[in-house]
């Protein structure tokens, strides 16, 4: 029987900041979704021994020397007609480069070949048909999205708490355990070794998938030709030229001149449909009819280890997309790409495929090369383990996209309180998380409009649960200013239900 902390008694680290709430535990669900928006602004250290790890958004840098045609390219068949781009993310003042492996937030070192990719444990599908040209869509804004509900935020105690993530099926007790030998093999098998057809998975997708992937140039544009000064990534979402990229891509752009080269060297100039910071995303519009906008895909069908395929622009290197095989290692990381703890990303797929400068704003995709993410940043591992990429997913996408292109702006729900994560005592000592603590209720706020106390516990919202701060911030982020969310709560040992109107989060937060 579990037994709820005593604060009085039982102290719980606090930390409080201003606005929305948010934890800094990471509690992975199954189905990785919620139907709503938070957010929060805190930054939790590493317990005592975990490895240290920074995370940076990817710098604009300098154009890259064009490596010229490389030598017998498995990919040369499947791609069309590609145009040169040179150069890299933006920024009219590259930073210097940060000595490696620092564990500091700096921007990434430059990218290196990858090593074998993780185990993939699925079997691979067909090679995916060629798409024909889609008919703009506007996916249904109940769909996740998120936009970011500010609770009013706090982290969570500083303690890690690990759940499962897999659903494992029974296994044959006598079965062999997996040797190195083994998980090599299945990689080469799955994603390289080319199928009845003679086609491997990672070509069928990057042919899927290639065309829909855009250069993002910032320049000066004159008598002698554009000269680039930095670069990025985007991804197509209709035939009808709406293209996102990461807010970090164009946020320095002005004063520059701007284009997008397409797949097949097509080359557009482009308007700024709308951007938002918070969630480091922007759409862009670009004059063009007939583009092949990119399948989209979910991430609450995905589990960790199912493949993932990185698609971008990285270092502006010239001779058009690359491609990267990896899988997926975690759902619902909290990343902070920057000194300003405002500057943190919430709920972000976590990678072991390669992305690195100029990849921001390009495509995740799973195993059918359908769109599950957003590259946006990189985290630098100080004790060697290799680099890990970070995604934004396809549901906060999808969540912020559509109101950009409704509205031009995006506006993020606001809950309203501080608070902790609300932990439980087991019989024999251990602490669970059980809920998360309303400490206050902010003054003209919607959670104190609708009627929540301190002492609160909050232990689901609509039909998720809530065991952490990170789990409530994750959630509400998906919905929309003014959306009724049900919250239930234990209050003094009973449980009671209160439906609150979602404010909309002041700015300065």
């Amino acid at each position: 029987m579990a037994e709820h902390i005593d604060p009085n008694h039982d102290p719980v680290p606090e930390h409080e900041v201003p606005g929305p709430v948010e934890p800094a535990v990471t509690v992975p669900d199954p189905e990785h979704s919620f139907p709503g928006p938070v957010e929060p602004s805190v930054t939790v250290p590493d317990p005592e021994g975990f490895e240290t790890v920074s995370f940076a958004q990817f710098e604009p840098a300098s154009p890259a020397d064009d490596p010229g045609p490389a030598p017998d390219d498995p990919m040369a068949a499947f791609r069309p007609p590609i145009g040169e781009y040179p150069g890299r993310p933006v920024q009219p003042n590259p930073r210097p480069t940060p000595p490696p492996r620092q564990p500091d937030p700096r921007w990434p070192e430059p990218w290196t070949p990858p090593i074998e990719p993780a185990l993939l444990t699925q079997e691979w599908p067909q090679p995916v048909a060629e798409p024909e040209p889609q008919k703009r869509r506007r996916w249904p804004t109940a769909l996740l999205g998120l936009a970011a509900g500010f609770i009013g935020a706090l982290a969570a105690v500083g303690l890690l708490w690990g759940f499962g993530v897999f659903d494992d099926e029974p296994t044959d007790q006598t079965a062999q355990p997996v040797t190195p030998s083994t998980v090599i093999e299945r990689v080469v098998t799955e994603v390289v070794s080319p199928n009845s057809d003679g086609i491997t998975l990672a070509a069928a997708v990057g042919r899927k998938v290639t065309p829909s992937i855009v250069t993002v140039e910032f320049g000066t544009d004159s008598a002698q030709g554009f000269s680039v000064l930095a670069s990025g990534s985007g991804v197509v979402l209709t035939e009808d030229g709406l293209v996102v990229t990461n807010e970090h891509v164009i946020a320095d752009s002005e004063g520059f001149d701007a284009r997008v080269v397409l797949s097949d060297g097509r080359v557009y100039p482009f308007e700024i449909i709308g951007e938002d910071a918070l969630t480091d995303l922007a759409v862009l519009q670009v004059p063009a009819d007939g583009l092949i906008a990119i399948e989209i895909g979910a991430t609450r069908t995905l589990s960790v280890g199912d493949v993932a395929i990185a698609i971008g622009n990285p270092l502006g290197l010239s001779g058009g997309p690359s491609l990267t095989v990896g899988v997926i290692s975690a759902f619902d990381r909290e990343v902070n790409p920057g000194i300003d703890p405002s500057d943190r990303l919430f709920g972000m797929l976590q990678t072991d495929a390669p992305f690195t400068n100029g990849s921001s704003g390009g495509a995740l995709v799973d195993a059918q090369g359908r769109l599950i993410g957003i590259t946006t940043a990189v985290g630098f591992a100080e004790a060697g383990s290799g680099d890990v990429g970070f995604a934004t997913p396809i549901e906060l996408m999808t969540r912020i996209t559509d109101e950009i292109i409704e509205t031009g702006d995006v506006k993020h729900a606001f809950l309203g309180i501080t608070g902790r994560d609300q932990l439980d005592r087991l019989d024999d000592g251990s602490l669970v998380p059980a809920g998360a603590v309303v400490i206050t209720a902010e003054p003209d706020t919607a959670a104190e409009q609708f009627g929540l106390q301190p002492g609160d516990v909050i232990v689901r919202f609509d039909d998720n649960e809530v065991r952490t701060m990170q789990d409530l911030v994750i959630g509400l982020r998906h919905y929309r200013v003014g959306a009724p969310v049900e919250f239930r709560i234990d209050r003094d040992g009973q449980v009671e239900t209160i439906v609150v109107e979602l404010g909309e989060r002041p700015e300065g937060i």
